[in-house]
């Protein structure tokens, strides 16, 4: 039994259907200005022989996340599966153009959205459960006309790792799917025209993905057959997910490179200092033993001083 938010269309819509069809029964999250769309979902759903319950809000009220979770139980009995997929995002050219609204708005519904479903369903989840993030491309190559939206993709692909800890301990796993460009309704609501028109040409394929080349993965990782995958983030990007480790590893070298000269200069240094330090102890002693001599050269003991110099003394 799930919970898919942002069922209405795109994305969220392509896994509701291929998780009916997997057999589960579905608890549709949109908001309340899609409800012309959620209808068409449900009859698909109900054709497969599947519930689909159909309940609107702002995923962004944790009354409304709440209240998600209380429906998934008491009319399917228990929840398996919750998939964090409702999203905002809009494109802007340069940064004062972007309303603290819209910012704010952006990050409630990405990111305040996924972890007010998260925190309501965890403790109602058995081991076995998986929560799955849509999360993004953006969240590694972000675009300069996807400020705020890039960041919270960011902050999606964080948390699923901080969740994937957290839930382990219950037995759950945590996964987020990163998509490329995937050809959904937000796209040219939220685009400039000229950009819609070159929209996915950036990947392998020269197009945008459909949704549902994306759901299979979704399925995948709800499934028995992902039980050793948890706190992944799954790349469907059309090629273009950067290849972290590698880059890890390169920073990894660099660092150790830099750290072992930082480590050669210390201790060049150190030998450096005891070995000054070591000159100054003696020259002290010396002073010391031509002050109590009664024929000490004055001409020597005048040279002797002149070695403690102020350079050397700043130095210890």
């Amino acid at each position: 039994m799930a919970i898919v938010t942002g069922a209405d269309s795109g994305i969220g819509r392509a896994v509701a259907i291929a998780f009916a069809k997997e057999g589960a029964d579905i608890v549709l999250s949109y908001l309340p200005e899609e409800e012309l769309d959620a209808p068409e979902v449900s009859v698909v759903i109900q054709k497969v022989g599947q519930k689909a319950i159909r309940l609107p809000g702002d995923i962004g009220s944790s009354d409304y996340a709440r209240s998600l979770v209380s429906t998934a139980i008491e009319e399917l009995g228990h929840l398996d599966m919750v998939v964090n997929n409702a999203g905002f995002q809009m494109t802007h050219e340069t940064l004062d153009e972007i309303p603290l609204e819209e910012f704010d708005h952006t990050f409630r519904t990405n990111v305040y959205g996924t972890f007010l479903l998260s925190q309501a369903a965890l403790p109602k989840m058995k081991p076995g459960a998986s929560i799955i993030n849509t999360t993004s491309i953006q969240a590694f190559e972000p675009g300069e006309q996807l400020v705020a939206y890039a960041a919270t993709e960011a902050a999606i692909a964080n948390m699923t790792k901080s969740l994937a800890k957290l839930a382990g301990n219950q037995g759950i796993r945590v996964n987020a799917v990163a998509s490329g460009p995937v050809w959904t309704p937000l796209i040219p609501s939220t685009m400039p025209t000229e950009k819609v028109k070159s929209f996915g040409e950036n990947t392998l394929f020269k197009r945008p993905a459909q949704p549902v080349e994306l759901a299979r993965i979704f399925v995948f990782l709800a499934s028995a057959e992902a039980s050793y995958v948890s706190g992944e983030i799954y790349g469907a990007t059309g090629g273009r997910t950067p290849l972290l480790s590698i880059k890890a590893f390169k920073i990894e070298r660099r660092r150790d490179e830099a750290m072992a000269h930082i480590n050669i200069r210390v201790s060049s240094f150190a030998r450096h200092l005891n070995r000054r330090t070591s000159v100054m102890f003696a020259d002290v002693l010396e002073i010391g033993n031509y002050i109590r001599s009664e024929n000490a050269p004055p001409q020597r003991l005048a040279c002797r001083k002149s070695r403690l110099s102020p350079m050397n003394s700043r130095l210890i």
